[in-house]
């Protein structure tokens, strides 16, 4: 029995949004916007970027290696949590007709999926000192990207795919719907095929749900967090982590799911308690405008790096500057947000969302 849930945020209906990740042209809410939720996402954003910058700087000798163990311990908010924010936009298309589901949700997905790996691959091949990503490796890799991504877009196709398996499974019950993708959590690393992106999405998939279905309890948790509830979430939270990095319990993929599952409920108490903090609405802003940032930072970042390194700037020296990858962070984030400015200013807005002359 299908039970029709509630509509998980103020946004869900707008055909400009698809799977949690706002068009950067979309058009104002008309209802109210959760502040936690768009804080959820600003911070998740820059936890990615953050990711992305520290692989990138450490892999090349440019920062301490410290700040993959400081990665480490944003791992359970991180993804769960931008895959659970995710889920909650889609909650209205499972009442849609799958034509409005494909076209208002998927389409624009697709698009923007194809459009960035073309644009991605080309970028890379003739700057290869700018990438970070094996995906620009072969001519043929934006066409094996059709069906396994190989680059940080896998995010954008998980949820194409996510978007499509909600609405077909939309009559199965709630809870086997979540228990099996929790069982595919827990087995995924033990699946033979040679793909971490698709690893990475039967890996998510439940929390994606879970954002889904659990809408409107999701709200009423963060409403209701104090901030003794929200610092006892992230001290378990920590707790979970020590045990989970310094014993044998890392070892068993159900005790991923497990810490995963603490840290995505850490996450959304202290958004909630924190989220209309007026000292954090620049974060929520970027939460309402984190495309640009996901398709661009990892460019941005590798031409600056690369770059300084061209002037022959001898960048070794960040690995006695702690804040490295957070300076670097906060740049990618802030130039990703300018250029797609410009490109508004241009009249450009292809880049960032799909013309309505291609729309299905």
């Amino acid at each position: 029995m299908h039970t029709t849930p509630t509509t998980g945020s103020s946004r869900a209906g707008d055909p400009a949004v698809a799977g949690g990740v706002a068009s950067a042209a979309a058009p104002a809410a008309a209802k109210p916007r959760h502040g936690w939720v768009d804080l959820a996402k600003g911070v998740c954003i820059v936890l990615v970027v953050l990711l992305h910058t520290t692989n990138f700087m450490v892999g090349r000798g440019l920062a301490d290696p410290i700040w993959h163990e400081v990665n480490s311990f944003a791992q359970p908010v991180r993804m769960p949590l931008f895959f659970f924010v995710s889920g909650l936009f889609v909650t209205k298309a499972l009442t849609m007709s799958w034509t409005d589901v494909l076209r208002r949700r998927v389409a624009p997905l697709v698009y923007i999926y194809a459009l960035w790996t073309v644009l991605r691959f080309w970028y890379f091949t003739l700057f290869p000192e700018t990438s970070g990503t094996a995906e620009a490796a072969a001519w043929w890799k934006p066409l094996e990207a059709a069906v396994r991504p190989d680059s940080g877009m896998w995010f954008i196709y998980a949820l194409a795919v996510f978007t499509i398996a909600a609405r077909a499974l939309r009559d199965v019950a709630p809870v086997t719907q979540i228990a099996a993708a929790g069982a595919l959590a827990v087995v995924s690393p033990r699946l033979e095929f040679d793909s971490w992106a698709w690893h990475s999405m039967l890996s998510y998939l439940v929390f994606f749900l879970l954002g889904v279905y659990l809408a409107p309890f999701a709200h009423r948790v963060a409403a209701g967090s104090t901030v003794p509830r929200a610092m006892y979430a992230v001290g378990l939270c920590a707790v979970a982590s020590l045990i989970y990095r310094d014993s044998d319990v890392g070892e068993y993929t159900v005790a991923t799911v497990a810490l995963s599952v603490i840290g995505l409920a850490a996450g959304v108490m202290v958004m909630g308690r924190f989220g209309e903090a007026r000292i954090l609405e620049p974060l929520r802003r970027l939460g309402r405008n984190t495309l640009p940032v996901f398709l661009m930072h990892e460019i941005v970042l590798g031409t600056v790096i690369a770059g300084l390194m061209a002037v022959g700037l001898d960048l070794a020296v960040g690995q006695r500057i702690p804040a490295g990858p957070l300076v670097v962070t906060a740049v990618a984030v802030a130039v990703s947000i300018g250029v797609h400015r410009l490109t508004l200013l241009l009249r450009q807005p292809w880049l960032f969302t799909i013309p309505d002359r291609l729309m299905p």
